[in-house]
């Protein structure tokens, strides 16, 4: 499944809170913090390139720019939140340097804690004071029970969100390896073999993926197919019908 950076989710008004739904979310990453609250059930979640698994009485939090995923199959009560990143400054000035020695807390008495606040606060927030308030209530409790250890420079983490940021600013133009590459001042060699690594799809692949789902968005039925093929970036009709059908065969074999 394609990887993809959610530039929308990094904005400062974006918080959102989902209860008891179910997500297939493939890799993605964004500047906003995300946390599955799990209080009866289970899922399946790829965090970074590790798979792990969600159980009753455990809590998910995914650090800014971390690449995730999840499963379809949920439990009974579970509560998905996207904080914004605006509401980040207290709890990042209190970790300083830290990060979570593992994206799962597993804490039933943290997470009966954070449930209550969701219930009794967040589904009631007006916005404004009240939804920050509540929210940075819940990170006080990550702060509490988490288990922080000292960031260490991964530069293949940093790598990816590269490419991944340049794709999405570039991939209607004449993209390539070779130019992500130059552009970016790492070996073509190296470059693909990090992309693969985290976004197991071959790199063009993933740019026609990109091209697809925009000729998508912006097909209103009123222009001609040909024109928009080649503005989102195919060289040719063949080209673009190709990519369908690898899309459609991707697809199949998830």
């Amino acid at each position: 499944m394609a990887t993809f950076y959610e530039g929308y989710r990094s904005g400062k008004d974006g918080f959102e809170m989902r209860r008891n739904g179910e997500y297939s979310y493939g890799p993605h990453f964004h500047q906003n913090v995300e946390m599955l609250v799990m209080k009866n059930g289970r899922c399946e979640l790829t965090v970074d390139g590790k798979e792990l698994a969600l159980s009753s009485g455990q809590v998910a939090f995914i650090d800014s720019f971390c690449v995730h995923s999840y499963g379809r199959n949920f439990g009974d009560d579970h509560c998905l939140l996207i904080i914004p990143y605006a509401y980040l400054s207290e709890f990042n000035r209190a970790r300083g340097n830290g990060v979570l020695s593992s994206p799962i807390i597993d804490d039933k008495n943290m997470t009966d804690k954070i449930m209550t606040i969701i219930d009794c606060f967040l589904s009631e927030a007006r916005g404004g004071y009240e939804l920050f308030s509540a929210v940075n209530a819940v990170l006080g409790l990550v702060y509490r029970y988490g288990e922080f250890r000292e960031a260490e420079g991964d530069r293949e983490y940093d790598l990816i969100r590269q490419i991944l940021s340049y794709i999405d600013d570039n991939f209607t133009g004449d993209i390539s390896l070779k130019g992500l590459s130059k552009d970016l001042g790492y070996a073509e060699g190296h470059i693909s073999r990090v992309f693969h690594k985290f976004v197991k799809r071959s790199f063009p692949g993933y740019v026609n993926d990109k091209r697809l789902e925009y000729l998508e968005k912006i097909d209103d039925g009123k222009q001609k197919i040909t024109r928009l093929i080649y503005e989102v970036g195919f060289k040719s009709a063949q080209s673009y019908y190709r990519a369908k059908r690898d899309r459609l065969v991707s697809r199949e074999n998830i």
